[in-house]
């Protein structure tokens, strides 16, 4: 049963879809990370006796409303009684302040970092700004760096400068005024539409006109389409790229446009074709487009602040995305930018990210950030076909799709990561299991239909080029799908029909859609033919007999902030009702969630049962889980919706569909200011004074040279750069020590543990400048470069010894010669 809302009802839903656009954003703290100095090394100065200090920076937006300070309050000097005064000038020295916060200590010693709010200031972006503390009693430690860290103000104490800066991080309020500033000002981009449209949408869209076994303009699956299209055209990107590597036949901008100039052509063929079969407009399209475009926005307001994507796995996407834009197709190695022993890690991302720059001529940067964040907003519409795949109820698919674009922490959080290979997986996964299920139905009236198996493949193949993983998580979701529709046929046959009748019909229909899984598994090897030998003879194999199991406990890496963090507890609660609803109501549906999850957890954790060495960790199901946490909440509201419109008396319904519909508007706008400041400001490595920096560096360092960057341990002993300097490869084209952490993909394990031991080394000896000079001509490194964000690298050390010579200092960041 669906609700058929009249045009005024519809007309009232789309009102209030197009207003949370304007509610969206309204009145949300964001971080700002350039104005920021997050090292905390060092005390900079202390508070006791009735000494103050101060730190000054300028904010770069408007509106500042909070501080984040690392300090360290000292156990008894009467610490529990003291209390903590900050005031904010616009300058040293001025008398009256602008805002005072006074803290107890003891709830200070409590939080690091500590969240000071401040009443919003209403200056103009770039205000310089002033901190002022004072401590009443006890001894309170700022903590910060003994340096010129940050290059837009110092640290004072009693009025005088001291050499260092605070540990502090800015926050402001985004309100309605700064959403229509970011709308002015990225209208004029609204020609991007249609590049996304070519890469994301075309293609598919185009192929399942011409493969789908059902008239493309009928409305009842327009929505499903939709959906189908976006995943079809993901996975034939990748897919006939292998094909034109395989032949050597590069890509570039003008092959693409041309090619693009024809699937339009191509598609306006097809609707003159079709033009008899005029389709209606089909409202649930609509809708699901209206949760799209408002995931997105949400999306985008995330990431304003960010100079580049986020964290380590940006850097090796735009560096493998760089590889293919240089030789026109999948590479056989990596040089000259990094020294692996094989060129298989999964590519699909790379080539449709290559695609839309090559369409856009962004750059590397923007490029990311926006088709990341595109994608993301696209995850809606995966989880409305993933959801209606398994329930058939359209308005469940779309409670879904909100609850993924407004609730779930995940995957709106993957940008703090740049999870964009298992992103583009899970928006596949979808459509690939959508097809497959269709694919069962190849024989039919004694005639082999083949079209949706080539469909089904297609989407499969893609799915592999896109993500190893993700592909095992298909196979998890057809097996517990399968073992669930069997299970109930089973039974309910078994009430139904005597004698083994009933056997005999599920064994065929059993066999059936083994024998369609089974074809669909020969057509997606032979469209892998030119990328799977190599992949498993240089990659999936030598790293199944590298990977070492035993050490692992159970569960590792299961956090549950992922799936709690901003509305993701009640998303949670909502799942588990929606679970429990569906095993007494809709049990095949209950059954395919409860079992593909256990078989995904299994698989996690095999090495800490002690059976393999697991494929998969806990972390990466985990971020995946929101799929079916949508699923379920969307089917439980819909029940709840659906059963409410029956008792409804009619006279009533417009005023209940009303009622929903500001319900939904406002949980929404409520949830949504809780999602938009999620990311972590920790995994923001890049800052604007980054982009100028390494622009000279490609100009004026020789390209077969390698630059020193700052290093840390990012984790599986593999260390990655702590500021933008990490991004040198991928932008600059010359080589960085660490590189990008794909090096720990590398089948040599001794070159491997060779750059871990080097990074530890930079680390250990990092306030040594004499030591790092030999450490450093040793490796024949002649060039080392320190971030606006910084690290270990002391650049007052490196300019203070003759052994350096300082060829770029600007807004904090600097580039020296080792001589």
């Amino acid at each position: 049963m669906t609700i058929k809302a009249r045009s005024s009802q519809r007309i009232l839903l789309l009102f209030f879809s197009f207003l949370t656009l304007l509610t969206l954003s309204s009145c949300v703290t964001l971080k700002d990370p350039e104005t920021s100095q997050e090292h905390t090394s060092a005390v900079v100065a202390t508070l006791e006796g009735g000494h103050s200090a101060g730190q000054s920076f300028i904010s770069r937006r408007a509106r500042l409303n909070g501080v984040f300070l690392w300090l360290n309050v000292r156990e008894g000097a009467n610490s529990d009684q003291g209390m903590l005064i900050v005031q904010l000038f616009h300058a040293p020295g001025e008398k009256t302040p602008l805002a005072a916060v006074t803290i107890p200590l003891r709830d200070a010693a409590r939080s690091n970092p500590i969240q000071i709010n401040l009443p919003v200031q209403s200056d103009p972006p770039a205000q310089a700004y002033y901190l002022s503390l004072l401590a009443t009693s006890g001894i309170v430690d700022v903590l910060g760096r003994d340096e010129d860290a940050y290059p837009y103000g110092n640290a004072t104490r009693d009025g005088e400068t001291l050499e260092g800066d605070f540990a502090f991080r800015t926050s402001y309020d985004y309100n309605l005024s700064a959403f229509w500033g970011d709308i002015r000002t990225s209208s004029g981009h609204w020609w991007l539409i249609f590049p996304l449209a070519i890469v994301l949408l075309l293609p598919g869209w185009l192929i399942y006109a011409i493969l789908s076994p059902i008239n493309v303009n009928e409305q009842s699956d327009s929505s499903d389409r939709l959906a189908i299209a976006v995943g079809l055209s993901m996975a034939f990107i990748p897919l006939l790229m292998a094909w034109t590597s395989a032949i050597k036949l590069p890509w570039g901008r003008l092959g693409l446009l041309f090619a693009a100039g024809m699937m339009l052509a191509l598609m306006i063929w097809q609707l003159i074709r079709h033009k008899g079969n005029k389709p209606k407009l089909n409202w649930y399209v609509v809708i699901l487009f209206v949760i799209f475009a408002t995931a997105l926005i949400v999306r985008l307001i995330m990431v304003r602040d960010l100079a580049a994507p986020a964290w380590v796995d940006s850097v090796h996407h735009s560096l493998l995305t760089r590889i293919i834009m240089e030789q026109g197709g999948y590479p056989d190695n990596y040089a000259p930018y990094i020294d692996i022993d094989n060129a298989g890690y999964h590519p699909g991302f790379h080539s449709l990210l290559a695609s839309f720059q090559w369409l856009t001529n962004l750059n590397a940067l923007d490029a990311m950030k926006l088709f990341g964040q595109v994608l993301n907003a696209l995850s809606v519409i995966a989880v409305y076909l993933f959801t209606k795949s398994l329930t058939q109820d359209r308005l469940a698919g779309l409670l879904a799709a909100m609850i993924t674009a407004y609730f779930t922490p995940m995957p709106a959080y993957y940008a703090s990561w740049g999870r964009y290979t298992q992103l583009a997986g899970l928006l596949i996964l979808p459509v690939s299991f959508s097809l497959v299920k269709m694919s069962s139905a190849f024989y039919v009236n004694k005639k082999f239909v083949w079209k949706p198996l080539l469909l089904a493949a297609v989407a499969s193949a893609g799915l592999f080029l896109t993500h190893y993983r993700v592909v095992v998580f298909l196979g998890c979701l057809l097996l517990a799908d399968y073992i669930s529709r069997s299970v109930e046929e089973i039974i309910q046959n078994y009430k139904t029909n005597k004698g083994d009748t009933w056997l005999r019909e599920v064994s065929r229909i059993s066999l059936r859609e083994i024998m369609g899984i089974a074809l669909i598994t020969l057509v997606s090897t032979i469209l892998l033919l030119p990328w799977l030998p190599s992949a498993l003879s240089t990659f999936i194999i030598p790293k199944a007999v590298i990977w070492q199991g035993g050490e692992q406990a159970l569960f590792s890496g299961f956090s549950w902030a992922f799936l709690t963090t901003a509305w993701g507890k009640y998303t949670l609660y909502l799942a588990g009702l929606g679970l429990i609803w569906s095993i007494f109501r809709k049990p095949s549906f209950a059954f395919t969630i409860i079992l593909w999850t256990i078989f995904l957890f299994f698989l996690a954790n095999q090495d800490a049962l002690g059976i393999f060495p697991s494929f998969i960790n806990n972390t990466s199901v985990e971020i995946g889980l929101f799929m079916p946490i949508s699923a379920l909440g969307g089917h439980i509201i819909s029940q709840i919706v659906q059963l409410g419109w029956k008792v409804i008396p009619k006279q009533f319904k417009p005023i209940y569909i009303a009622c929903l519909v500001v319900s939904g508007v406002l949980v929404s706008w409520i949830a949504v200011r809780q999602l938009l400041p999620i990311l972590n400001p920790v995994t923001f490595l890049f800052r604007q004074a980054d982009q100028p920096a390494l622009t000279w560096i490609s100009e004026n360092i020789p390209q077969d040279e390698t630059v020193l960057i700052n290093p840390f341990n990012w984790g599986y002993g593999i260390y990655a750069g702590n500021d933008g300097g990490f991004w040198i490869t991928p932008i600059a084209g010359i080589r960085s020590m660490p590189p990008p952490v794909f090096y720990g993909m590398d089948n040599n394990v001794d070159r491997i543990q060779g750059i871990s031991r080097f990074s530890q080394q930079i680390i250990d000896q990092s306030q040594d400048a004499n030591s790092l000079h030999d450490l450093l001509k040793a490796h024949n490194i002649g060039y080392v470069y320190i971030g606006a964000r910084g690290g270990v690298l002391s650049p007052r050390r490196l300019q203070n010894n003759p052994l350096y010579q300082t060829l770029y200092h600007q807004d904090g960041t600097w580039v020296f010669q080792v001589k």
